[in-house]
């Protein structure tokens, strides 16, 4: 969300920290800062507020009462005076709500006699700072209030209106024309403002160009509601009609502010465009009540790690405007009707918390756990990862989401994700072609598998996969390696895999079975031991440096030990050898057997150069010619 520096500071009376000083202290105790530029003699911050706080900071006071609150300034005061010349005759303009659920306040009221002109300078400066366009003072009116204080508004022509205006369901086939021109097909889960004549604006979303305000506008009726934020998401997302109104709506906003919204659009319109001014017409069927949390110091001290007096926490409630007392030994607060994240004491613990400032309090490990449950079907499927990659397959992880298959997404992120997979072999197949083009020797295979959940109108199981895609035709060999792991896992792990889904053809072989009926009957303890068993489990990190790859090969005897080789180049290849060195080459000549090994360099520290990396080599060939019996190939 934009925000300007200068609309902000019109909220306090004295002079503002320095931008970049904001900036840090909302990136530590409040938000992201994802930009601030100088524009025009002002400052825009470009802050991320995430959902938790849409409610009351997708506005400038919003932003204004963090700044107070995390920079222990004065509280930001409001920019509106309620205006007091209302005329006290009854207005005979009526309001009716059909779902008191989707519509949970509305207010209206009439102004008459406006005069509908060009805004001023300091209003069109305001908006155009967050980059937003001027129309008429109006409709500048009631963004500007909006990006005030959160809540949106509209305006009606009154005199376009056939009778008072009604709160329902679209109707069906019912279509409308927004303000900006666009057709629109309303289906009747979507709710409308309407009058006699049909449709007059979207709930929460658009208002339709039949009743807009223009230049000949004499009269209009101001619109300050709360609609449910379901029920606006899925219309906007249906319609596909993103606004600056549905954002605050689908993110909720308290109904509180409603009445303040209004308040502060008629003080405006009063100012810029006159006119005479009735009584609000409120209707507001179930009235939200205040929320109490009842805590002690302790609890909050418990939650958060670390001791803070009573009376700092007293400081930051009372800036929050939660009201605290005491009661019987405890902190009792009334929540402010705005702040709808807060419900139950950790969330007062976590507004404490952040204020206070999370890095003054010590980061301290837990203590050890103990009584846990194991998953055994968890860690069975980890030992078979074990197994799998002894095999030297690596492990991929496919998208739940496809363009095929029986269980459709309601909602689908795109037309190749409509459905929910079936298999894990289709994507499996997909991914084996596009990585044999990078396969190094044309003697290797592609081995991947993965132990991912596919999905049925039955529900949902646990399978896993095993490929090999060739570059020539090997499926004999592909067809030994996969009754190899089956075997393997068989005997060694006591599954039992039935009826395998088989896949071959010229270049691959898949094989894929369903996990939990393969271990069904292993005992809990069984499968729990052969994990534990291992005793030697460690991680590391994945380097940030590109590696280098150099191979070396040799003449030696033909009863020569491979290993004893690798052991040589190991032990003389130092720190930045990456695993093992790889034997990929051997054929027998003249009594004599060539061995071919493959060395990858890589450090964790920086990019290496091809120099250091000579200097290795030449260790490792001078350290290999010192048996007689070997001979390194130039």
């Amino acid at each position: 969300m934009k925000v300007s520096y200068n609309w902000l500071q019109s909220h306090f009376d004295k002079k503002l920290p320095a931008a970049n000083d904001i900036a840090n202290a909302l990136i530590f105790h409040s938000f992201e800062v994802e930009s601030l530029e100088k524009i025009d003699g002002d400052e825009i911050f470009d802050l991320k507020i995430l959902p938790d706080r849409a409610h009351d900071c997708l506005s400038h006071l919003g932003i204004a009462n963090e700044i107070s609150l995390v920079m222990d300034l004065p509280y930001p005061k409001d920019l509106y005076k309620k205006v007091e010349d209302i005329s006290k005759k009854p207005c005979d303009f009526s309001v009716e709500i059909e779902d008191e659920t989707l519509c949970r306040r509305y207010i209206a009221r009439v102004i008459k006699n406006i005069s509908v002109k060009e805004s001023p300078k300091w209003l069109k400066e305001r908006l155009e700072s967050i980059g937003q366009r001027s129309i008429n003072n109006i409709v500048d009116s009631a963004n500007y209030v909006m990006f005030d204080v959160g809540q949106p508004l509209h305006a009606f022509d009154m005199d376009k209106l056939k009778g008072g205006i009604v709160v329902r369901h679209a109707k069906k086939g019912e279509k409308m024309t927004t303000l900006d021109g666009k057709d629109v097909a309303l289906s009747e889960e979507m709710l409308v403002i309407a009058d006699e004549a049909g449709s007059l604006a979207i709930a929460g979303v658009k208002g339709g160009n039949r009743a807009g305000v223009t230049e000949k506008t004499k009269n209009i009726v101001l619109e300050s509601a709360n609609f449910d934020p379901v029920s606006t998401r899925r219309t906007s997302t249906k319609l596909d009609l993103r606004t600056d109104a549905s954002k605050r709506f689908e993110n909720e906003i308290s109904p509180e502010i409603a009445k303040e919204g209004v308040e502060f659009f008629t003080s405006l319109i009063f100012e810029l465009a006159g006119g005479e001014i009735a009584p609000i017409i409120d209707k507001y069927p179930n009235p939200i009540s205040p929320r109490k949390i009842v805590f002690t110091v302790k609890e909050i001290e418990a939650i958060l790690g670390e001791k803070i007096s009573e009376k700092k926490i007293l400081e930051i409630l009372e800036k929050i405007g939660a009201e605290p007392k005491g009661v019987a030994g405890k902190i009792e607060i009334i929540v402010p009707a705005k702040r709808l994240d807060i419900n139950v004491r950790e969330d007062v613990a976590e507004e404490i918390g952040r204020v206070y400032g999370y890095e003054k309090i010590p980061t301290l490990l837990p203590e050890k756990i103990s009584g846990f449950k194991q998953n055994p079907n968890y860690l069975f499927a980890m030992k078979v990862r074990e197994v799998l990659k002894s095999f030297g397959f690596t492990e991929m992880y496919g998208y739940s989401l496809c363009a095929k298959g029986e269980v459709e997404v309601l909602s689908p992120l795109a037309e190749d994700k409509k459905f929910l997979r079936e298999d894990l072999m289709t994507l499996m197949k997909e991914k084996i072609k596009m990585d044999r083009n990078y396969i190094v020797f044309d003697t290797d295979p592609v081995k991947l598998f993965e132990i991912g959940t596919v999905f049925s109108p039955d529900g949902e199981n646990l399978h896993v996969a095993i490929g090999m895609g060739f570059k020539s035709k090997k499926l004999n060999r592909g067809k030994e390696e996969a009754d190899n792991i089956i075997g393997k896992l068989e005997s060694e792990l006591g599954m039992k895999i039935k009826k395998p889904k088989i896949v071959s053809d010229d270049t691959n072989y898949i094989v894929e079975f369903d996990f939990n009926e393969a271990v069904e009957g292993v005992s809990a303890p069984k499968i729990v031991a052969k994990v534990l068993g291992d005793e030697h489990i460690c991680y590391k990190k994945i380097s940030l440096y590109p590696r280098i790859i150099r191979d070396v090969a040799l003449f030696v005897p033909a009863s020569a030990d491979s290993k004893e080789i690798e052991k040589v180049i190991a032990k003389n290849a130092g720190d930045l050898l990456y695993g093992e060195p790889i034997l990929f080459d051997v054929f027998e000549k003249d009594g004599k057997k060539s061995l071919a090994f493959r060395i990858i360099f890589q450090s964790y520290e920086k990019t290496l150069s091809d120099g250091e990396v000579n200097e290795i080599m030449q260790k490792i060939i001078t350290k290999l010619e010192e048996n007689n019996n070997w001979a390194v190939r130039k």
